[in-house]
């Protein structure tokens, strides 16, 4: 009977709501019985809780660190539950994951060594978007991990001799033991380690055919008919091209490959009309010309009317390039056959380890967490193996089975230090954009790497993320982007922007990996950005006169200081002998959110006119901080739009005092909600 693997959830009390959240995603899995989950309030009461505790990291196949600057500060979870966990693992007795839930310095933890999930590194409540969507990714690994705990096919061993039941089998064979018992042989040849894991080029030996590979080859067959390749950068789109047409026995003479960056075939692909009688594969497409993308849309649905036997068109190109087409002609959408590549599955990571392995004869004992680490990419997948079996003096197919001992942690910073002497320069460029002290484009490049496929559009990220609104309007209204990708350079050659969508692009899959393996400070400081101060305050701007509305606010919003642990501050705060200036100058350079309550007393103040004001806008433009103004009382605000710009509570024509009590406790629990959503959201 298969045993069902037990995960232990270590945590600090502080992150419970992340425990439940988490808990919530596991259901499914538990429902079916496919794990068990232990968390220290299943201890019943007058039950010894540090014996139960051992008792059950003993016990424990997985266990999940939640980090954050609470746990790390706490003496038990990191001194006792971490210390003992690390010895299990030592001994391979359990999987150690470590869960990003808030920001904090992990990195310089005893943790650092274990892949972290979401392996983009972006903390669940670090993300523009919601818990959801990280417990989500957390979720999808822990399936992973999980099915990696219970299965027992695919062992590999060689060996001089083995005897398993009665077969005896001798030589130099490489034995595979499925899951239902049955022995496979397979001969040993020998490969080179850059054959098998592969840094540049079409895998052969570890090529791992995507689901729809089979249709895709008969669509190839299919003449006439166009076909769309999206997807983002490094999953295998035009590798999957290359092997389909060598699945068909094309000649060389049966096919042509043009790529868009290259400014020879740019030109073959302008007079494409008047020598095409093969198969002709464009890659790259979306950095043509509008002008071409238009007249090469005309001619795939040509292409496609008259079904001329000896002309077929491909297209590869980033997400949406279908759509692209299609927009310059909709009745193109019926004439062509369009494949959606995402990010591969932990599924296809491992297939492509795995026959890796089988070639070289080696077996990574951290196999699941480079799956993790690749984060869907095949490219990434290939040089973390490929690091990890040179780092262990593996250079070609070994007679007799090695394990190889990854220290992950040590071959990510190993890639990375090479990737940062080719993409330094580029972030360096493209995060100066706006000024010294504005880091609309570090966030850009944060955002890039935890989206689902490298690219954002910048008008949906307004939306969704107001404290890049004023940053991203910027970037846009001055051209700043397209300027940068306009002039010869590095920037161009890693970043794609559609200038009549603003849809941005990650144009290389290292460059993926290497900004979610990179914290935001330190992209921000090879940039020359100032260090931030850390911004956690609800700072709340008011004239003393009217001090009732304010006592009235801050009953409504004590339930998040009680139970989401919300900082607001007043000058209310401000100690007797403190320097109340210096105070309310420290408060307003942390504050997340500035409430205005606004009146013809608060635009009378000096103070907050020419001392808080300027601040919270500035600090609003510049790094995010999100203003909020409720209008009290009538006040001609005729020369403040610098205070009208931004979405209020109710409006000036809508002033509290013209309201009825029960209709101002309504706008109070709507400001409450509107602070509340924005610490969930995680805007910084």
């Amino acid at each position: 009977m298969t045993k069902i693997p037990k995960i232990f959830i270590s945590y600090s009390r502080v992150d419970k709501r992340g425990v439940d959240e988490l808990r919530l995603h596991l259901a499914p899995l538990q429902r079916t019985g496919k794990v068990k989950l232990f968390y220290d309030a299943e201890i019943i009461p007058g039950e010894k809780w540090d014996k139960r505790i051992r008792q059950e990291l003993e016990s424990a196949d997985i266990i999940l660190f939640f980090l954050s600057p609470d746990f790390l500060a706490s003496d038990y979870t990191y001194e006792i539950e971490v210390k003992y966990a690390i010895q299990r693992a030592k001994e391979d007795k359990v999987r150690i994951i470590p869960i990003l839930y808030r920001n904090c310095d992990w990195s310089s933890s005893k943790l650092s060594k274990f892949q972290v999930v979401p392996a983009n590194g972006i903390a669940i409540t670090g993300s523009s978007r919601s818990s959801d969507d990280g417990f989500s990714q957390v979720a999808r690994a822990l399936r992973f991990v999980i099915d990696d705990v219970i299965k027992t096919n695919n062992i590999y061993t060689n060996i001089n001799t083995i005897v398993t039941g009665n077969i005896h089998i001798s030589g130099n064979a490489n034995v595979v033991i499925t899951s239902g018992g049955n022995i496979k042989i397979v001969d040993i040849n020998e490969y080179q380690i850059h054959d098998v894991f592969r840094l540049s080029g079409v895998p052969k030996i570890n090529f791992v055919e995507p689901s729809n590979f089979k249709r895709l080859v008969a669509s190839i067959k299919h003449q006439g008919r166009g076909i769309i390749i999206e997807g983002p950068s490094g999953i295998g789109k035009t590798t999957c091209i290359s092997r389909a047409i060598e699945k068909l026995h094309l000649k060389e003479s049966e096919y042509t490959y043009l790529s868009a960056r290259n400014p020879v075939d740019i030109e073959e692909i302008k007079t494409l009309r008047e020598w095409h009688n093969s198969i002709v594969v464009i890659d790259d497409f979306h950095r043509l010309e509008e002008n071409q993308k238009s007249i090469i849309a005309d001619y795939l649905k040509y292409l496609a009317d008259v079904e001329i036997n000896n002309k077929k068109l491909i297209i590869i190109g980033i997400p949406n390039t279908g759509q692209k087409l299609i927009s310059f002609g909709y009745d193109l959408a019926t004439r062509i056959d369009i494949y959606e590549f995402g990010k591969n599955p932990n599924e296809k990571i491992s297939e492509l380890i795995e026959k890796g392995e089988q070639a070289l004869n080696i077996k990574f004992d951290k196999k699941t967490e480079i799956i993790l680490a690749s984060n869907g990419s095949l490219c990434i997948a290939q040089r973390l193996c490929n690091y990890s079996a040179i780092q262990a003096d593996i250079d070609k197919t070994q007679q007799i089975t090695k394990i190889i001992t990854t220290n992950l942690a040590e071959i990510i910073e190993e890639v990375k230090k090479e990737f940062s002497r080719q993409f330094d320069d580029f972030i360096f460029e493209f995060a100066q954009l706006g000024g010294k002290k504005d880091r609309t484009c570090v966030k850009l490049l944060k955002e890039l790497g935890i989206s689902e496929n490298g690219g954002v559009n910048l008008d949906r990220l307004q939306g969704v993320r107001p404290n890049l609104a004023n940053g991203i309007e910027k970037l846009i209204e001055e051209k700043l982007i397209q300027n940068l990708l306009g002039n010869t350079g590095l920037c161009k050659e890693f970043l794609f922007f559609d200038n009549f969508t603003n849809d941005l692009v990650i144009d290389d899959p290292n460059l993926l990996f290497y900004i979610n393996n990179t914290s935001e400070e330190t992209i921000a400081n090879l940039s020359g950005k100032r260090t931030m101060k850390e911004k956690n305050k609800v700072f709340i701007s008011y004239s003393h006169k009217d001090i009732g509305y304010f006592e009235r606010i801050m009953v409504h919003l004590r339930p998040l200081v009680r139970d989401e642990d919300i900082d607001i501050w007043s000058d209310k705060r401000i100690k007797p002998g403190e320097k109340w200036s210096k105070e309310i100058e420290k408060a307003l350079e942390e504050a997340k959110v500035a409430i205005l309550l606004l009146s013809a007393d608060f635009i009378a103040s000096e103070y907050i006119i020419r001392k808080e004001l300027p601040v919270l806008i500035k600090s609003n433009y510049e790094e995010g901080t999100v203003v909020i103004p409720i209008f009290l009382k009538p006040a001609n605000l005729n020369k403040f739009e610098n205070i009208t710009q931004y979405q209020g509570i109710n409006t000036p024509n809508q002033t509290l005092i013209d309201l009825a009590e029960n209709e101002q406790e309504k706008l109070f629990v709507k400001l409450s909600q509107a602070v509340e959503e924005i610490y969930e959201l995680k805007i910084v």
